[in-house]
């Protein structure tokens, strides 16, 4: 089997080969998947990610804007690692930009490099969401990602936590 350091590196420059058009097209349409997925205005809090341009990951930008503008409670927060001390934890609600240090996430949007058939994900090399899942184990797991991404299996780790459900662009 592929190492893990291998496969992000063949994930990474088959990302950055992805041309705009389609990027932004698979991007959009995940999102519409996203949205049909659950019944948001339902949700207490979720948790998502700020997709980060470098590593182009699936621009989920239109469905936080989506929740943003629904008229709920839902609380959605974003991770801030410490890179320093990378078991710590906090969150930064996206509606009043204050910082909180747990709260209890109905949903996890997860990034991903790379999944498998058994939900397995590749992350980034940090292990950061790993840690994160293992603390909130009670939350569902949503990784969206380019079915590009998705491989019939990935090396994993007994620390390495599954997704409840993969959500590409073609599901």
């Amino acid at each position: 089997m592929v190492s893990k350091i291998s496969l992000r590196k063949k994930v990474m420059k088959r990302r950055k080969n992805m041309n705009a058009a389609d990027f932004n097209k698979a991007s959009k349409l995940i999102c519409d998947h996203l949205i049909n997925f659950a019944d948001w205005q339902n949700i207490n809090s979720v948790l998502v990610y700020l997709p980060i341009a470098g590593n182009r990951e699936v621009d989920i930008s239109p469905f936080i804007n989506y929740l943003l503008k629904l008229p709920s409670n839902l609380q959605i927060f974003v991770p801030d690692f410490d890179r320093k001390n990378p078991v710590h934890f906090k969150f930064r609600s996206l509606k009043d930009d204050d910082f909180v240090n747990y709260a209890d996430f109905e949903i996890v949007i997860v990034p991903a490099l790379a999944v498998d058939k058994n939900k397995y994900r590749l992350g980034y090399g940090g292990g950061y969401y790993d840690r994160l899942l293992h603390k909130y184990p009670r939350a569902r797991t949503i990784t969206p990602i380019f079915s590009q991404d998705v491989f019939e299996s990935i090396p994993h780790e007994t620390h390495d936590e599954i997704v409840d459900a993969v959500i590409t662009e073609v599901s």
